[in-house]
């Protein structure tokens, strides 16, 4: 199908998802033949560069990316992948242009694009980058709200810079949207037990009575005593 209709962005998904599942070494041939083939198409310059980054030869990938822009300056999943990679490679200033370029051009792309801020925002982390990762998780936040898990990266990387006060802030919002959050609830509750928070208690009384239909809150109630009694 594609042979013949290479503009096809969800048949590409869908062969590409086969080529991956089948560990299929020459699928990028695929590609590059259809690239022959329709050197106009944007789709097979997409799935080529994305060949092109996993063999980790990013320029070639950059420009495959540019090429499918060029060939369709509508379609926003080229300048996601831009954005990407350019995060990737520290550039935050030019792969937020073009991240924010896919979401003026489809809004839809709003999940891939917060995917990419928050790939770029873990790598800041790791590279004790702290600002940047916080600001980049902030923007996947602020693009996808409802994933949390940025929300308890940025509490995370507070709690790792001894902030422990934003870092419950942030873990209490977690589980006020998301009650029956286990991982977020231990980290709470593990800074609660670490200094003898008075307001611990009333912090899951509070989520209780506010999602009475969640287990978790009602479960570190039942066991105050185990938590707190070494502070009482």
């Amino acid at each position: 199908m594609l042979i013949k209709a290479p503009e096809s962005p969800y048949t590409a998904g869908w062969l590409q998802d086969l080529f991956e599942e089948s560990h299929e070494p020459d699928a990028d041939a695929f590609w590059v033949r259809l690239i022959e083939m329709h050197p106009e198409a944007a789709v097979p310059w997409l799935y080529h560069g994305l060949a092109l980054k996993r063999a980790g030869e990013m320029d070639r990938a950059k420009e495959a990316f540019q090429r499918s822009h060029g060939n369709n300056p509508q379609w926003g999943l080229p300048l996601v992948h831009l954005g990407d990679l350019l995060l990737g490679n520290g550039d935050i200033v030019k792969g937020t242009e073009y991240l924010n370029h896919a979401l003026t051009l489809q809004d839809t792309l709003a999940p891939e694009v917060a995917q990419a801020y928050s790939r770029a925002a873990q790598l800041f982390q790791e590279q004790g980058k702290l600002k940047e990762a916080v600001a980049l998780f902030e923007k996947a936040l602020e693009t996808a709200p409802s994933d949390l898990v940025n929300l308890v990266r940025i509490g995370e990387i507070h709690q790792q810079e001894g902030n422990t006060d934003a870092a419950k802030a942030c873990f209490q919002e977690v589980l006020i949207k998301a009650p029956e959050s286990p991982y977020t609830a231990g980290r709470l509750q593990a800074l609660f037990t670490a200094e003898r928070d008075a307001q611990a208690e009333a912090f899951w009384r509070y989520l209780a009575e506010l999602h009475p239909e969640a287990q978790l809150p009602r479960d570190y109630l039942a066991k105050r005593g185990a938590l707190y009694g070494a502070a009482e």
